[in-house]
């Protein structure tokens, strides 16, 4: 019996420590602030945000407070709050998560867009309009065993000494706005955590600041908290590569996680020609697990392809991979590539490219054999290539083929549906 007791006692001492830490420095990183409620309200909007820039698993908890750390302790004196994920899933990189606190003491119940929040502790949270700070970490009540980032609006304040394992993740509002009680991340998106950290603490550049003297939200520099965030960090590209076979580039791509990710238009240029669109490709949607993805552009004429791909949010915002290319070596006398796209309604592209210096003629024939429309004739030097855009209104609907011939008695054949 005592045996057992002995080891129901340790049992419930296990289970009332702190978890162990799952995240590291800069996996989170705040990017917005607000503390300008207005007096005699629960300062209703008053809070913080902060961008995902690891996974982060279901169940982890982190601890925010607002009070100010010196001499290698926090003062006693300001509140304290968990947030902790309680999706169900891994919250992934990209995600930005807005906290609305509100001030304790006038009754206000803190809420999130993502996880959940909760008050800890004895003592009281309000954020105010100066000299404020917040410290993210995880462990238990300001007793840190990760740190995980911080944010200041006074840096200059001499009863805020920040400890050296999170100045490599701390954004200082002081060079820029002493004060401010509004800052939004304005900056441009990022596809990896050093590059987000990097972007992130460029205050002076990335960020607008606003200092509104008690207004309830500040709108001085044309910027709306927290609605002009500028959404998650959408994918987190690991490489995108282009390979040849014949006549044929084969796309591939992959990402570490995506998050609210609808998909990937593959952009095509040709020679000096401009982008058009020629595929699309599902994203996964918002995930934290590596994807991979293929794509496949036929019968390319001889000479210098290029390929992006448009990666596009569920909101409609875009952003591009870089751009690679490949040489299709010439290998017949008369080369007619695809029409794109087909069918068609408005306009299609055709092209087409020679190997020697040739007087070619591409002209487009009914089903009965009939020439209805010549989309071009003249000299082509070898080696080059041309684009050439026909108009939809100037044929009916129904199924044609461009020829192309040269003086040699060369010919080549695409079909061609108008709709």
């Amino acid at each position: 019996m005592r045996r057992l007791l002995v080891l129901s006692l340790a049992f419930a001492w296990a289970l009332s420590l702190p978890a162990p830490a799952q995240l590291a420095g800069g996996d989170i990183m705040f990017i917005g602030y607000r503390g300008d409620g207005s007096p005699g309200d629960v300062d209703a909007g008053d809070g913080f945000a902060f961008a995902v820039l690891a996974p982060i698993p279901d169940g982890e908890v982190i601890y925010f407070t607002e009070s100010r750390y010196t001499g290698g302790a926090f003062l006693q004196s300001e509140g304290d709050l968990t947030w902790t994920n309680t999706t169900g899933g891994v919250v992934p990189f990209g995600q930005i998560v807005i906290v609305e606190t509100g001030s304790q003491s006038k009754g206000a119940t803190p809420v999130a867009n993502v996880g959940s929040v909760a008050f800890v502790g004895t003592l009281t949270w309000s954020l105010s309009q100066s000299n404020e700070e917040i410290y993210a970490y995880q462990g238990d009540i300001k007793a840190p065993t990760t740190w995980l980032a911080a944010l200041l609006t006074d840096g200059n304040s001499t009863e805020n000494q920040p400890p050296a394992e999170v100045i490599s993740f701390l954004v200082d509002f002081h060079p820029t706005e002493p004060d401010a009680d509004l800052g939004m991340y304005q900056g441009p998106g990022c596809t990896a955590k050093a590059a987000c950290i990097a972007d992130i603490l460029d205050v002076a550049s990335n960020w607008v600041l606003e200092e509104e003297n008690g207004a309830d939200c500040c709108d001085a520099n044309g910027v709306d908290y927290p609605g002009d965030f500028l959404g998650a960090l959408p994918v987190e590209w690991a490489g995108f590569d282009v390979r040849l076979s014949n006549t044929e580039a084969r796309l591939s791509w992959s990402t570490h996680s995506e998050t609210a990710n609808a998909g990937f238009v593959i952009e095509h240029r040709y020679q000096s020609s401009s982008f058009v669109d020629v595929g699309f490709v599902t994203g996964a949607g918002t995930t934290d697990q590596p994807q991979t993805y293929a794509f496949q552009v036929a019968d390319l004429v001889p000479g210098l392809h290029a390929f992006r791909l448009r990666q596009i949010d569920l909101d409609g915002t875009v952003r591009y991979s870089e751009t690679v290319e490949v040489e299709v070596p010439t290998s017949s006398r008369l080369a007619l590539a695809p029409v794109y796209p087909n069918p068609f309604e408005t306009e299609a592209t055709l092209t087409f490219a020679v190997a020697e210096d040739a007087d070619v003629r591409l002209a487009l024939y009914d089903v009965l054999g009939r020439e209805v429309h010549v989309v071009f004739e003249g000299r082509v030097p070898a080696g080059e290539s041309r684009s050439i855009r026909i108009g939809g209104h100037a044929l009916r609907p129904g199924t044609y083929f461009a020829r192309l011939t040269d003086s040699r008695g060369g010919v080549a054949v695409r079909s061609v549906i108008s709709g």
